[in-house]
């Protein structure tokens, strides 16, 4: 994946049943700036599909599926992270009023 501040950006998604419809998840990215980089963004449980990455101009995001319990309605969360270069990580944004992809 191409993410503009820092190039190339390569992720790995694991996760495992936990019951029901429900994963424990884990995304973790890795990248080139004065060395090789690795961080891991989300670890959690979420549910239905596995949680997917997603580039919106200089934001890098989380979505993540929510199911209230005995309901059919989901909702995809988004957690974004911008680049701190002077840090050399991403950290999270506040994405208020953006729309991120699902």
């Amino acid at each position: 994946m191409e993410f503009a501040p820092v190039g190339t950006i390569d992720y790995s998604i694991g996760y495992a049943s936990a019951g029901y419809d429900h994963f424990e998840t884990e995304i973790s990215v890795s990248w080139r700036d004065d060395g090789e980089r690795t961080q891991l963004l989300f670890s959690g449980i979420q549910d239905k599909p596995p949680a997917k990455m997603t580039v919106k101009g200089n934001l890098l995001c989380v979505v993540a599926q929510y199911c209230a319990r005995y309901q059919e309605v989901c909702s995809a969360l988004a957690t974004c992270y911008t680049y701190d270069a002077g840090q050399k990580q991403f950290v999270e944004e506040p994405a208020e009023g953006e729309t991120v992809p699902r």
